[in-house]
């Protein structure tokens, strides 16, 4: 009489003889070697509990004619408890029930202590799960947790869970990548908590006293809630943008993805745009702003204190000393905006651009244009310095044009840097020495002219390439 001539026991078997049963009978028909047998009789194991339970006689029955009932759908896990395991229609006796949702959320506690092997025992203690049917649609439960939450979970823990459920072979899931995109943020969420900051900046190499507390400080930095003006204070000092960035970098990869939390993600965006923006964004302009106004309140401070003292000298508080300081540092910032304007007309210089609209065609006749303007200064005006003015300039941009994809040695590279910038100064030196300025401006000014030239025929094949 099934289920007890399943499990080899009479129908008046007590509970105790029924799981001594099973156990016997488990060790002939394993989860993993004998699937079949072993859902015959975990069914039969089920059934017979519940008519113990129920104290009803066993009535006859035709093994496996009768159909077991369905599992619920898994969209149901998260709202009611899943069936251990099918029962006859006959049974009146409820249900030993599941709670998936309980059970995953136990197991990420128990891996975040990052013991596989333990986690694996545990999971494997579960005897509802024996069940093959109810283990499979755990597991795709688990893989939709997986999906839209992401907990915190290192790798070798989320790998024992996709082997518990047999998600880790070819096939068993539908987007491969996905999940080892959600496994790479899981494994970076289960570092960046706040108890692991320590031993996370000794992977990152942080050996020193010193460089593990500014790690764990920018680490702290990315974890807090943004507002514009902390974030611009700690920006006043490039070395800290810096840091930023590749502290940022070495846990985002390159191209960086974004980081899970407890990282803000607009912490991570600030610093990213702050190091690659450039000064014409939103980010870079508000950096720019913040250090000339701190330049210009550091000036005004140490004007006041210097003034401060003059009063023991003279006993009047020094206004001027506090316009001169005021000046300096507007001076500095004057020239800290040319310099910074000036790299991104070079780097604009050195961008392909194609031919089509003021922007194309400024970046195309820029350089000559400054070297004819030049040329007409120095030979049709009667102060052929001032055309120099515009052929420094001319010069500089065509030499960052020709030169730019160039293999240069490194220990050529200063060397070059240094000419160009000593350019001016050596041929002022020579005009001066032969009386000669309008010759040598000239010289400078044909030398950007040919440069120019040689670029603009390197770049007439991509031009016509973009244009096809």
């Amino acid at each position: 009489m099934w289920p007890y001539s399943e499990l080899g026991i009479e129908p008046t078997a007590d509970e105790r003889a029924i799981k001594r049963a099973y156990a016997v009978k488990l060790k002939q028909n394993r989860p993993d070697e004998n699937p079949e047998g072993f859902q015959r009789l975990h069914e039969a194991y089920q059934a017979a509990l519940q008519r113990c339970h129920a104290n009803a006689p066993a009535t006859p029955a035709a093994p496996m004619q009768a159909a077991p009932r369905p599992l619920p759908p898994l969209a149901s896990v998260a709202a009611r408890p899943i069936e251990q395991a099918a029962r006859p229609p006959a049974a009146a006796a409820p249900p030993i029930t599941f709670d998936a949702d309980a059970f995953l959320h136990e197991a990420v506690a128990r891996a975040d202590a990052n013991e596989p092997g333990r986690l694996r025992q545990w999971l494997e203690s579960h005897e509802a799960l024996w069940s093959l049917s109810l283990k499979t649609r755990v597991g795709q439960r688990w893989l939709a947790v997986v999906y839209q939450a992401a907990p915190p979970m290192p790798d070798g823990c989320f790998d024992e869970m996709l082997a518990f459920f047999r998600l880790d072979h070819a096939g068993a899931v539908p987007d491969p990548l996905a999940v080892a995109q959600r496994r790479q943020r899981m494994h970076l969420a289960w570092h960046l908590a706040p108890e692991r900051r320590s031993a996370l900046a000794g992977l990152l190499g942080a050996r020193s006293v010193s460089a593990r507390k500014q790690t764990i400080r920018s680490l702290d930095w990315l974890q807090q809630p943004f507002r514009w003006p902390v974030a611009l204070w700690r920006s006043l000092l490039p070395q800290t943008v810096r840091t930023m960035n590749s502290l940022i970098l070495r846990l985002a990869g390159q191209p960086p993805i974004e980081l899970p939390p407890p990282v803000n993600p607009r912490q991570q965006a600030f610093w990213l745009q702050a190091a690659h923006g450039g000064p014409f964004t939103r980010t870079g302009a508000a950096i720019i702003g913040a250090r000339i106004a701190g330049a210009l309140l550091l000036g005004l401070l140490l004007g006041t204190g210097f003034g401060a003292m003059a009063i023991a000298d003279t006993g009047k508080f020094g206004w001027a000393l506090v316009g001169v300081m005021v000046a300096i540092a507007g001076a500095i910032s004057a020239v800290a905006l040319a310099f910074i304007g000036w790299s991104q007309l070079t780097l604009w210089q050195r961008r392909f651009v194609a031919l089509g609209g003021v922007a194309g065609w400024l970046h195309f006749a820029l350089v000559p244009l400054l070297a004819l303007a030049a040329l007409i200064v120095v030979d049709a005006t009667d102060s052929p310095m001032a055309g120099w003015l515009l052929t420094v300039p001319a010069l500089w941009l065509a030499l960052a044009r020709v030169l730019h994809g160039r293999q240069i040695s490194t220990s050529l590279r200063p060397w070059l840097r240094l000419g160009i910038f000593l350019i001016y100064p050596i041929a002022s030196l020579i005009a001066n020495a032969v009386q000669v300025p309008v010759i040598m401006g000239n010289s400078l000014a044909g030398v950007a002219l040919l440069a120019w030239g040689i670029d603009a025929w390197r770049r007439l094949p991509r031009r016509r390439r973009t244009l096809a």
